[in-house]
């Protein structure tokens, strides 16, 4: 248990170490055209998106601090001068540090529990955690959902129940045929779940199934982390998390010890998803954790 809390306050700082060890100089910022205004983007952390049209721009979720005029000159190369609305999709720093440079251009907008996450940190390691700085912080919150017009537009900011974090916004583009799906969606690699904020992996793989039922089959999906996706992938995503904690729970069912489990791995299907930041081991401690055991 101490190596699991361990490595898990880890992957909770992983933005901050990023941040730290991260040579900025040479990140360059990607940026993919989806649609006549909307654009996917992609830098050292999650993967951003813009609306850019005659009213201003919307962007979705602010990366690394240090990006600050990288992001807003790649936006300028597609037209987009002024920024208009920033919403982030939910309080971890790989999508939301950058906030403090963006809250100069417009106002922050998120669930009212990225707000309250950001200003009062759960504490870790016994140890209080700092809140972020006051500029940063989302200036407008809502509860279950929310709409901005923009760029011919009707944006919707859907509220998604606890499983990646209590926090979590998916972004729809109705007009566009976009979703932007914030960290709800890991392409190709397994996700980061926030326990001490809500997280669980069986909620969170509801909540996928819940998505997944209401998109489009030709939609355009931006997920947190990975390529640009579509609704297959998507599916694929959501199979990884059932097979994967179907698999996990017979070994529980069985009697096996959490470390005998994560000494007999995965299916060799999902090995290469053990490839990014997220190792099968620590997979395997996220589905044991969201049953409660821990022999």
């Amino acid at each position: 248990m101490k190596k699991y809390c361990f490595l898990l306050y880890g992957i909770f700082l992983a933005a901050t170490i990023i941040s730290a060890q991260t040579d900025f100089d040479k990140i360059q910022i990607e940026t993919a055209k989806l649609t006549n205004t909307i654009y996917m983007l992609k830098g050292a952390g999650g993967n951003m998106c813009a609306s850019v049209g005659p009213d201003g721009v919307l962007l979705i979720d602010t990366e690394y601090a240090p990006l600050y005029q990288k992001i807003k000159d790649a936006l300028h190369q597609q037209g987009g001068d002024k920024i208009k609305y920033v919403i982030n999709t939910h309080w971890h720093g790989d999508h939301t540090s950058g906030n403090i440079n963006f809250a100069n251009d417009a106002p922050i907008i998120a669930h009212k529990n990225v707000r309250e996450m950001m200003l009062h940190p759960k504490p870790r390691k016994g140890k209080a955690a700092e809140p972020a700085n006051e500029a940063a912080l989302p200036t407008i919150t809502y509860d279950s959902e929310m709409t901005i017009y923009i760029n011919g537009e009707d944006v919707k900011l859907i509220h998604i129940p606890p499983g990646h974090t209590d926090g979590d916004t998916v972004v729809y583009f109705p007009k566009s045929n976009v979703v932007h799906m914030g960290d709800l969606f890991f392409n190709g690699t397994f996700p980061y779940i926030d326990f001490e904020n809500g997280g669980n992996v069986l909620a969170y793989t509801e909540n996928v199934k819940s998505i997944l039922d209401n998109l489009a089959d030709s939609i355009k999906i931006i997920p947190g982390h990975g390529p640009l996706a579509t609704k297959k992938d998507f599916h694929t995503f959501y199979n990884m998390l059932v097979e994967t904690t179907a698999y996990v729970k017979a070994k529980i069912d069985a009697g096996l010890s959490v470390e005998e489990i994560k000494k007999s791995g995965l299916p060799e299907k999902w090995k290469s998803w053990g490839e990014g930041f997220l190792k099968p081991e620590m997979w395997i401690d996220f589905i044991c954790k969201s049953y409660g055991y821990q022999k």
